[in-house]
């Protein structure tokens, strides 16, 4: 008998190639586990907000950041006012300008899970009291609006059926091996969730063996999706092309 599940897949924290605000501990994201958004301020800043040079110029503040949050909807309690942010809402200072906030999501908001999963979390990090240090700095103590995607990858298992794939890290060529069904296709996402590749599986020597190409993705890590007949599995893959 299929059980219907969703597959959680662990967020890398933070790589060089892969710089960017806002993200998540894992994506797709859980709705009835505890889940961590990070917000790198180190990476954000212009000309109207001024968080970044805010927190260099005055560290003191650094455990005085907030996370002010309107999709999918205001947290249960609502964001405070401008001037003085929800407590329950402060970031945790993790190092330099990372900081972080956990929570669950069912817990923290009353919209539906689908909301969640189809509108994503837009937010912003903010100083708890919005008007510090206007005057000192050319914008206002907070970050500019950011947004990340939480909808979740759904798929159906089997005790029959399986899916292998292999060798990972893997170079030009990934191969996969199934039991109990055929492989029929296969999509590659970046760690945001776009799909980028639609590869050409060919067969391989074996029975119940395909392979694929890797010619045009760059190293890195990726989530492959492997469509068989009766399930469907999600797994991460390392490519390293050199």
């Amino acid at each position: 008998m299929k059980n219907v599940i969703a597959i959680f897949i662990a967020f890398l924290s933070f790589t060089a190639t892969e710089a960017q605000v806002i993200y998540l501990s894992e994506s797709p994201a859980p709705w009835n586990q505890q889940v961590t958004l990070y917000i790198d301020v180190n990476l954000s800043g212009d000309d109207i907000n001024s968080l970044k040079e805010i927190l260099i110029a005055h560290p003191e503040s650094l455990n005085d950041v907030h996370i002010w949050i309107w999709q999918p909807c205001e947290p249960n309690g609502g964001n405070g006012s401008w001037t003085n942010s929800n407590e329950s809402l402060i970031m945790t200072w993790e190092n330099e300008l990372l900081f972080s906030f956990t929570f669950v999501p069912s817990s923290l908001f009353g919209c539906t899970e689908d909301e969640f999963n189809s509108l994503g979390i837009s937010c912003l990090a903010k100083l708890d009291n919005g008007l510090d240090f206007i005057g000192e700095f050319s914008g206002e103590p907070k970050t500019e609006d950011l947004h990340i995607e939480t909808s979740t990858f759904i798929t159906e298992t089997s005790s029959s059926e399986f899916f292998n794939l292999f060798p990972n890290p893997s170079n030009h060529v990934c191969q996969i091996q199934s039991s109990g069904t055929e492989v029929f296709a296969v999509e590659v996402f970046d760690l945001s969730g776009k799909l980028i590749l639609l590869p050409e599986l060919k067969k391989g020597t074996y029975t119940g063996m395909k392979f694929f190409h890797l010619n045009d993705l760059s190293s890195g890590v990726y989530f492959v999706r492997i469509r068989g007949k009766n399930s469907t599995s999600i797994q991460k893959l390392i490519v390293e092309n050199h």
